[in-house]
């Protein structure tokens, strides 16, 4: 299931406006490059998803995004998408 949900997410990912590259990966995580990885992360935030970001400089704008089950992936295509938009509970 790891499998098939990477490869749907990094996909999946590719149609997002805001990622500019999604990078290979063989591991339980997907690594995006996008816009803003700030407005990316507080995206995925309130969509209850959380994301990681990093402070060093060679990882400027980057993503991790754990590959999940596929209804968090879908929760969180449709936030960073666009689709829907969640808001604060």
């Amino acid at each position: 299931m790891l499998k098939r949900e990477r490869a749907r997410l990094s996909a999946a990912l590719r149609d997002v406006p805001t990622v500019v590259k999604v990078y290979p990966s063989d591991a339980n995580f997907v690594m995006v490059k996008t816009r803003d990885a700030a407005q990316f992360r507080e995206t995925a935030r309130r969509a209850n998803i959380l994301v990681r970001t990093f402070d060093d400089p060679l990882l400027l704008d980057c993503v991790r995004i754990t590959v999940g089950r596929p209804t968090d992936n879908d929760l969180l295509l449709r936030a960073v998408s666009g689709a829907e938009n969640p808001v604060d509970a």
